[in-house]
C-alpha cells in the first residue's frame, strides 16, 4: 500500500520507529515512539535483553483514521525529545524483515548477511546495524534454517527430525571410536612377533623381560611406558630374594616400655606405706 511505503520512508528519514499504543476496530489507531515508556521485565530465572526504552515520554506519535471509502487521515509528529536518535535501537519493520528473509532463503551465513547489509545501506538505516542475533530471532519466528560456521544446517522449524540427527551423531561416534580388538596394542606385554624374537624360559621372567624391553622403532603400535614405572618394579628375582634375606637376618627390635613422667595417687600411697614399714 502507498500509505505503508510512505510510513517506511518517513521512519527511515527521521530515524524513528513506532509501536501500537491503542487500536479500535472502527479504523482509529494511535502509535507512539518505541523509545518512550517504561519496561518491567517479568522474568525470574535469568536476565533478559536490555530494553530500548529511554524516557517515559516522547513527542513523536502517529494518529490515523481510516474511513470506509479507503481514505486515511494521518496526524503525526516525527520530532523526538528526551533521547538521542540511535538507529541501533530501532525495530525492524516489515519491509526490512522481508529483505533479511530473502537472504535467509538463499542459505547464506549470518556473518555474510551482516557484511552485505553494511555495504548496501547507510549508517542511518537499521539494516546497516544488523546483528547475528537479529537474524537468529527472525529465523526462529519464521521457522527458517540457519547456517552456522561449521557448515552445518540447524533446523529451527517444528518439523525438524530429531531422530535423524541422533542417528547421524551415533554413526559419527562409531566411526571415530577405537575398537576393542586394538586394546592389546596398549598392553605392556610383548606381541606375537616379539615372542618369536625373544625366547623366555621362566614365566616369571616373562613379566620382568617385558617391562625391561626397550621401545622398538619398527613397532609403531607399542607405546613406551617404561619411564612411568617405579624402579622397584624392575628388580630381578635375585635382587628381590637378597632383599628378603637381608630383612630376615636383621635382629628384631626390642620394644621399650614408655617412661611415665607422672605417678598416680595409688602409687604415691603405696610408696608412703612402704616408707612407714621401713
Amino acid at each position: 500500500m502507498r500509505s505503508e511505503e510512505w510510513l517506511y520512508q518517513r521512519c527511515e528519514e527521521t530515524c524513528s520507529s513506532f509501536s501500537t499504543k491503542t487500536s479500535i476496530c472502527s479504523g482509529y489507531a494511535m502509535y507512539r515512539c518505541n523509545r518512550a515508556g517504561t519496561f518491567k521485565t517479568s522474568g525470574t530465572i535469568r536476565n533478559g535483553c536490555m530494553t530500548k526504552k529511554a524516557q517515559s515520554h516522547c513527542t513523536a506519535f502517529i494518529r490515523t483514521n481510516e474511513y470506509s471509502d479507503g481514505s486515511i487521515d494521518v496526524t503525526c509528529c516525527f520530532g523526538h525529545i528526551y533521547h538521542e536518535l540511535d538507529p541501533t535501537a530501532l525495530r525492524l519493520n516489515e519491509r526490512q524483515c522481508g529483505v533479511l528473509k530473502k537472504l535467509l532463503e538463499q542459505n547464506l551465513f549470518p556473518s555474510d548477511i551482516c557484511a552485505q547489509m553494511k555495504e548496501e545501506y547507510p549508517p542511518s538505516n537499521r539494516l546497516h546495524h544488523t546483528t547475528p542475533n537479529d537474524i537468529r530471532n527472525l529465523a526462529l519466528r519464521l521457522g527458517l534454517p540457519i547456517r552456522i560456521k561449521d557448515r552445518k544446517t540447524l533446523r529451527l522449524s517444528p518439523n525438524f527430525n530429531a531422530e535423524e540427527c541422533d542417528e547421524n551423531t551415533k554413526n559419527l561416534k562409531t566411526n571415530t571410536a577405537i575398537s576393542d580388538d586394538s586394546d592389546h596394542c596398549l598392553s605392556l606385554f610383548s606381541d606375537s612377533e616379539d615372542d618369536d624374537k625373544v625366547t623366555i624360559e621362566n614365566p616369571h621372567d616373562e613379566e620382568v623381560q617385558s617391562l625391561r624391553q626397550e621401545h622398538d622403532p619398527s613397532n609403531e603400535q607399542m607405546p613406551c611406558f617404561e619411564e612411568t614405572f617405579n624402579s622397584s618394579l624392575l628388580k630381578s628375582p635375585d635382587q628381590e630374594s637378597s632383599a628378603v634375606d637381608s630383612k630376615e637376618s636383621r635382629p628384631s627390635r626390642v620394644r621399650r616400655t614408655p617412661r611415665r613422667l607422672w605417678t598416680t595417687e595409688a602409687e604415691k600411697r603405696a610408696d608412703q606405706m612402704g616408707a612407714n614399714f621401713e
